[in-house]
């Protein structure tokens, strides 16, 4: 089990799908509890590429306004998760592959 944050999960680097202990395990952990309803932290203004592919454990995850990028197939394989994003719309620095899944998106969520 992963014992750090959120914030230090998406500052982790996956080189690729099978480096994501994720992709095995499929459920995150952080600071020893499931997380199933993620919530970026708004000093968050990246999340890497892979950071929570194949992980089934997160139901919904908010993404802040400030997050300026996220990388290919952050949330590829999350089959249980609907997103909510503060952004009007995606933003251009986000990779065109971050949610290669289509898992249902909520542009403009208001908390």
């Amino acid at each position: 089990k992963y014992r750090g944050n959120v914030k230090e999960w998406c500052a982790l680097s996956f080189g690729n799908l099978t480096a994501n202990p994720l992709n095995n395990g499929s459920s995150l952990y952080c600071e020893g509890e499931l997380v199933e309803n993620l919530v970026i932290p708004k000093i968050i203004t990246e999340i890497n590429p892979y950071a929570f592919a194949g992980c089934t454990s997160i139901k919904t995850v908010v993404i802040h306004v400030n997050v300026e990028k996220i990388g290919s197939y952050a949330f590829d394989g999350c089959k249980n998760l609907t997103i909510k994003c503060e952004a009007n719309k995606q933003p251009s620095a986000w990779d065109v592959n971050w949610n290669p899944s289509n898992r249902p998106v909520e542009w403009g969520y208001d908390e």
